[in-house]
């Protein structure tokens, strides 16, 4: 945005300086939130609930960290492939209409 708006300066010259701050005016009122719809409808203005809102989304949309990863597990490793030759072509078989609809 810093280089945009100084190319700009250069080609416009050193007298348009309002035209300058009002560019950085109207960018800055794109880029922000001042009001925000949630999930249940309720529109929100204040920016402490906005902040919240999407932090609770994007927690929502990620999920919480785990406590506990779980490792690998070595005996299962160690034996190899655990699906047969059929049952590997059948999950990589092409998807068709029917089970598409019976899916939905």
């Amino acid at each position: 945005m810093k280089q945009k708006s100084r190319v700009q300066w250069l080609q416009l010259g050193d007298g348009n300086t309002t035209y300058f701050h009002a560019s950085l005016k109207n960018r800055e009122a794109q880029n922000r939130f001042t009001s925000l719809i949630t999930n249940t409808g309720r529109t929100i203005t204040s920016r402490a609930e906005i902040e919240e809102e999407i932090i609770g989304f994007y927690m929502q949309l990620f999920g919480s960290c785990a406590t506990q990863l779980p490792a690998v597990n070595i005996r299962v490793m160690k034996d190899g492939p655990v699906l047969n030759r059929s049952q590997q072509s059948h999950l990589i078989a092409p998807v068709s209409k029917k089970e598409v609809v019976m899916a939905l």
